[in-house]
């Protein structure tokens, strides 16, 4: 899934995020990184009523808040998600 991540500098990333064995892999252009499912506290999705949808992670001592640049993904993406998760946290979508 297409997503838009600003910098506290104002700059913007786009990464592809994907669902991996062991963690959220967010692959970029310029740089990746993971995030292990261990830490991941909190992932919530808002769509607008102008139908863009952003996200929301919390992780140890980390939020990360982006723009979903492919809002049709979000549900193959929420379920794959929760599949691997195995229901340990609350993912919630809300439009």
């Amino acid at each position: 899934m297409q997503i838009l991540i600003r910098r506290d500098n104002f700059s913007a990333d786009c990464y592809e995020l994907q669902i991996g064995d062991a963690a959220l892999a967010f692959a970029g252009k310029n740089d990746s990184f993971t995030l292990p499912y261990s830490a991941v506290k909190d992932f919530s999705i808002t769509q607008d009523r102008r139908g863009k949808a952003y996200f929301t992670t919390l992780s140890s001592g980390r939020m990360l808040e982006g723009q979903i640049l492919e809002p049709k993904e979000i549900d193959s993406f929420t379920a794959a998600l929760k599949e691997r998760l195995d229901g340990v946290i609350n993912i919630e979508v809300r439009r």
